[in-house]
Formats: C-alpha cells, structure tokens, sequence
C-alpha cells in the first residue's frame, strides 16, 4: 500500500464492489486523475500517523494500518470520516492493481474499514485540544495578570517563562516563538520575526527594533534582558517546540484558574499590546511595524479597542520600518470613504449657506423659499 509510484492511474472497472460505491472516494466512480493524487498524498500522511500513534517498531500490516486509521476517524466530523475513507479505499485500490493484494484481500479491508468506523460502542480515541483562535479572549485584565502571577511556581521552568510573558506580553507583542530568539541591546528590544518570509510576502522585515525607554525603567530593561537571555539558554536545551507547547499547556491550566468565564491564551497578551497602543494614540502604520505586520490591514483581527490601557510603558517601533508598512486593501477604501465623506460635507455646508434655515436665500431682497431645494449633495 505504500511506494507506488506518484501518478498511476488506473480507469478499469474490476474493483470489488464496495470499492465503485457512490462514495469510495467522495464523488462518483468518475473521479479525476487530481483527486485521486491528492487522496494518494493524504494517504501517506494518514500511514505515518498510525505509525507513530502505534509506536511500531516495524512495519505496520495493511490490517494492522486500516483498523489504526478507522478507529481514529471515529471521533472525527462527519466529513472528515469520508475524507480518511476515501484516501484508504484509494490506498486499496492501488495495492490491488499492482498484485499487492488479492481480489478478497482488497474487499475485506474495505469491509474491514467500514466495519470499524461503525462500532460507536467501542471507546475511541479523544481528540486533541483545538489549536484555533476561535473563542479565544482578546484583551487581559490587570487582575488577571496579578492572579496569574500569584498562581505561577517560581521553581518550575516553564513558570518563569510563563512569568515574563505575563510581566511584558502586554507592553511587547511578541509572538510565543519570538520570545526564544529575542534580545535587549542597550534600551532597544531586537525581535526576529517569527513569520518573515521574503517569497510570500509574509511579516516586515526579519528583524524589528522596539525602543523600550522611556517606557520602561531601567530596572525593566534589565529585568527583561536576563530573562530573555535565561529563557534562550534553556530552549537550547530542552528544545523551542517542546517547551511552547509546554507553556502552551501550563498557561491554558493557570487560566482557567484565574478566569474561568473566559478563554485567555498567550496570545491574549499581544490582542492587549494592540489595544494599548491604539489607547496610546499610535497610528496604524506605528502599529503594524511594532506587531511586525507587513499591512496596516493585517492588524484588524486582534485586540479590543474599548478595553486598552495608556500608560503601560509601551515601545516605540523603528520610524524606517514604519515607512515600509503598506498600505492595504481596506485602509485604502477608509481612506476613500473619508474623501467622499468631507466632499459631501462640503457640499452640504454649501447648501446650509445657500438656503439657511430662516428660510432667506441671503439675498438683499430678503424673499423667502417656499419649496424645498432639489440639489443633493451627490449631483
């Protein structure tokens, strides 16, 4: 069922017949030559999957590969489901055409598939945790950060990182994975961005430069630079993936305790660091350049304007890369919007003037209107 080559397609009708079902592969029986290389591609994932959920030291049987996928696709959604048969029943199919299996081999998977994606009865496995920003809460109280900190364990590592997120997420906006490559030089914050990508078009610039002072005191800074270079040395060790999902998890704990009624998460923390400099009086661009985003549009997805907060002691970002924010889709038609807006403004203070509302046209003959005036302010 694996190793086949890449763009073998077969057109003959000589399956079993669950395997020319109406939804063997999620259409028809007419499939295109793309859809059956995309469930080939989706295959391959699905058998590294059971692999590993397995632990198998050595190569999984086809039996042994169905059964692992079919009882995972049980606590899946609806459509998913058909998606995780139709790459298998493909899988099948391809097995069979080159001699990998015989006709009944190839028809008892397939019933062997469907067989256990049917037994609800039997306990299944539960799925991850969401990973989506969906629900997620976009502003952080100053209580909530004070019962945060009072929860942390000051002796566990992933606390103290936990910690500084706590002390100047707020007041930085870094993203998790920013906080393991950043470092304080002298009162400026040098960031790597975390999604620069020159061939996509993705973040600012590779690096973005915040001036901490005079925000933040002195002390502040110091505090930040041996916490940031603490939390490096120990990613070096324990490994930056391991040790974000670790304070993924912990924080996810933490929060719950502190705000059961809402969902914080860490990214919380740059949803609030938007809020305040919005609250702060910094423009969009400022913004942008400070979240390294490469649009001023970029932006509008984080934060609560009504819930920012002034004097935090915020950065100010580099004014080289606030120049090179563009401008964006939707701040250019505000921006037409507000032209449009002061032209008819205009027209309307000229229509004031022309006919007052005491009924004189501002002649010296003094005579008065008796019917409304036709010109609006869009002619």
């Amino acid at each position: 069922m694996e190793n086949l080559p890449e763009f073998y397609v077969d057109t003959t009708d000589h399956y079993p017949d669950i395997l020319k079902g109406e939804n063997c592969a999620g259409r028809r029986f007419n499939r295109t030559d793309e859809t059956i290389q995309t469930y080939r591609r989706r295959f391959v994932g699905l058998h590294k999957k059971a692999h590993i959920r397995n632990r198998a030291d050595q190569p999984m049987t086809n039996i042994e590969v169905v059964e692992s996928v079919a009882v995972r696709s049980r606590a899946l959604a609806k459509n998913t489901q058909m998606q995780y048969r139709a790459a298998t029943f493909q899988a099948i199919r391809d097995g069979f055409d080159y001699d990998l299996m015989s006709y009944e081999q190839a028809q008892y998977l397939a019933e062997l598939f469907d067989w256990r994606l049917s037994q609800v009865d039997v306990e299944t496995p539960k799925p991850k945790p969401t990973l989506t920003s969906a629900g997620r809460s976009h502003y952080i109280h100053p209580d909530e950060m004070e019962t945060i900190e009072s929860l942390l364990d000051h002796h566990r590592s992933v606390d103290r990182a936990i910690k500084v997120v706590n002390r100047f997420g707020e007041r930085t906006g870094l993203r998790l994975s920013e906080w393991f490559t950043s470092k304080v030089s002298g009162s400026s914050l040098i960031v790597n961005c975390a999604k620069f990508s020159p061939e996509n078009g993705k973040g600012l610039a590779q690096t973005r430069c915040l001036e901490l002072a005079p925000g933040c005191s002195d002390s502040e800074i110091e505090e930040l630079h041996s916490s940031l270079e603490w939390l490096q040395q120990h990613v070096k060790i324990v490994g930056k993936g391991n040790f974000g999902g670790q304070m993924r998890k912990r924080f996810r704990e933490i929060a719950d305790k502190a705000s059961p009624c809402r969902r914080l998460t860490i990214r919380t923390y740059r949803d609030q660091f938007r809020s305040n400099m919005i609250a702060a009086g910094f423009d969009r661009y400022s913004i942008a350049a400070a979240m390294g985003h490469s649009s001023a549009d970029s932006q509008w997805s984080y934060g609560n304007r009504r819930q920012g907060r002034k004097n935090v002691g915020l950065p100010t970002p580099d004014s080289k890369l606030v120049a090179l924010v563009k401008t964006g889709a939707n701040t250019t038609a505000a921006a037409k919007y507000r032209a449009k807006q002061k032209e008819i403004d205009a027209k309307m203070a000229a229509l004031d003037e022309k006919y007052p509302k005491d009924g004189s046209d501002g002649s010296e003959s003094g005579q008065h209107h008796t019917h409304e005036p036709t010109l609006t302010p869009f002619d």
